[in-house]
């Protein structure tokens, strides 16, 4: 349940984990970790450090200390809805969608306009095989930010495995004016438009 992770974590006084942030921003993530758990033995009960913490674990493929921390964060902050996408994105990425499911549900009832959390939602549902449910929640990304260009593909690939081809070629054109960088979803438009030809 891969999905990219950006540390934007909010800005902080502690000059810790702003080294940190930095140090991770540039892809250094075994230097941010020293740097996040020093930020977490300094400050163990804020949260924008074990977040921090909890990502770059995830990042050096981490997953049981991430999910732990992650869980922390819950603790700590029961009602932010980053932390629970957080959790949810750990599990899924540990395989365990039922759990990372139920995660990502806490956090859209927690936030009902958040993009990203009905995008984790609708990720896990299509991995679970409920693809009605993960095209509806697609769609509610999509209508909180038309420009959530990953719930597109997402949604192409889910069509495309149904053979539902007008769908998924009007998903990626959609998709490709948002990236037009991503090489292999122009192969993928390529392959459904050469099938309607052949038609």
């Amino acid at each position: 349940c891969q999905q990219p992770r950006q540390h934007k974590v909010v800005r902080s006084s502690d000059p810790v984990l702003e080294a940190g942030i930095r140090l991770a921003q540039k892809g250094k993530f075994k230097e941010a970790e020293e740097a996040f758990e020093h930020a977490v033995a300094l400050h163990p009960n804020d949260p924008r450090a074990l977040t921090a913490l909890g990502q770059v674990q995830e990042q050096l493929a981490k997953l049981p200390e991430s999910i732990e921390t992650f869980r922390r964060v819950i603790v700590l902050d029961p009602f932010s809805a980053d932390a629970h996408v957080n959790l949810g994105i750990a599990l899924g990425d540990q395989a365990d969608l039922a759990a990372a499911l139920q995660e990502g549900l806490a956090a859209t009832h927690l936030a009902p306009g958040s993009a990203g959390a009905h995008f984790l939602c609708g990720r896990l549902l299509s991995d679970l095989g409920k693809r009605k449910e993960a095209r509806a929640e697609f769609r509610e990304v999509l209508d909180i930010a038309p420009g959530y260009a990953e719930a597109l593909n997402y949604w192409a690939e889910l069509e495309g495995d149904e053979g539902n081809r007008p769908m998924q070629e009007s998903l990626l054109k959609r998709y490709v004016k948002l990236r037009p960088d991503r090489a292999t979803a122009w192969v993928q438009l390529g392959h459904v438009l050469d099938r309607k030809s052949v038609v």
